[in-house]
């Protein structure tokens, strides 16, 4: 889950500092929460692939390796959100 982390605090610094900070509250909560379920899903994946290997991972591939899920899940969530109810 840490590895998937990583890109969720990469993702949040990115916005910042081009969007610029939240104009309130509840739109920095709702931003967030988006960011929870691509968090989830990557780290799922992540570890279905990564408990395979006997040796284990080291940190820097299972980053790696979260990276694309990541980045397709929120690309999902963010276009379901933008699609509307």
């Amino acid at each position: 889950m840490l590895a998937a982390l990583v890109w969720v605090g990469v993702n949040v610094v990115l916005t910042v500092a081009i969007v610029g900070l939240p104009p309130s509250a509840e739109a920095a909560g709702t931003y967030m929460f988006g960011l929870i379920v691509p968090l989830l899903l990557a780290a799922l994946l992540t570890w279905v692939i990564a408990r395979r290997r006997p040796g284990g991972w080291p940190f820097w591939q299972l980053v790696l390796l979260a990276l694309p899920f990541y980045m397709i899940f929120r690309i999902v969530v963010a276009g379901a959100g933008a699609a509307g109810p």
